[in-house]
């Protein structure tokens, strides 16, 4: 049998205060190795929020988040597992402090609710959890549930990207970049290539590894669990690539483009 640090018992059952009593017990003792938070690839962490015990990870999260010396638990691991987790428990009050934690700690990222091909709207439509369902909605301009007596009865997720490929303007091509979070333009100097469908593209994405890809098939990465670069295959965040338009054509200009 392997062993199991006591620390990590507490916390994975939920004994903040035994748990408080072991941290300092270790960290005090010069017989004792102090106790590495992140241990594990954050288990201690990681055991709380799958046996739902969330008074636990909001008190482990804060401990860290003001320790210089442990550092920032990070929050967005295994592609967004916390947040889907309390979602899928259908815990509105949880779910909500996870996701409004970037507005008060500047470590945390926004959280990403289309994680895992939108399996926190799904699930909570599916499972008819309508508190959930109704919230995400009212965060996502792309999700849409209709709730009749407290039940879920229709749902849709609306592709703003595909409804531009479908149908090209200028609006639609801004939509679909905003949901993409895409916010930094750049002029072009030259026509660029996308390195997927090989065809030229007056506006085209950047990605952070200096290769160029069109809107259609970013969009395809952008919805993949891991996302790289198909054609050099590095590993990139989409705050870092930017939206780029030919400046041989007035970008007031560019009403269609050919993807």
């Amino acid at each position: 049998m392997s062993y199991i640090h006591p620390f990590h018992v507490c916390c994975k059952y939920g004994r903040i205060e035994t748990a408080k009593w072991i941290l300092q017990l270790y960290n005090n003792s010069p017989n004792l190795q102090k106790i590495n938070m992140h241990d594990q690839n954050d288990i201690y962490f990681k055991d709380c929020y799958k046996n739902y015990n969330w008074t636990t990870i909001k008190w482990l999260y804060e401990l860290c988040r003001d320790t210089p010396e442990y550092g920032p638990i990070d929050i967005h691991s295994d592609n967004e597992h916390l947040f889907r987790i309390v979602c899928y428990k259908n815990n509105l009050e949880m779910a909500q402090w996870v996701y409004n934690l970037h507005l008060t700690d500047p470590n945390v990222g926004k959280i990403d609710i289309h994680a895992k091909d939108d399996e926190a709207f799904r699930t909570a439509c599916r499972r008819n959890t309508s508190a959930i369902a109704k919230w995400l909605a009212s965060i996502e301009p792309t999700y849409s549930v209709t709730i009749i007596e407290g039940s879920v009865c229709d749902w849709n997720i609306k592709d703003i990207v595909m409804d531009f490929v479908s149908r090209p303007t200028d609006e639609r091509y801004e939509n679909a970049l905003k949901w993409l979070n895409l916010t930094q333009t750049h002029q072009l100097e030259n026509l660029q290539t996308c390195t997927v469908c090989h065809e030229p593209h007056e506006r085209i994405i950047k990605l952070e590894c200096d290769h160029f890809i069109c809107l259609e098939k970013g969009y395809n990465i952008f919805r993949s669990i891991t996302k790289k670069c198909s054609y050099c295959q590095k590993s990139f965040d989409w705050s870092k690539c930017s939206s780029c338009v030919y400046e041989g054509k007035k970008e007031s200009d560019i009403c269609m483009i050919d993807l």
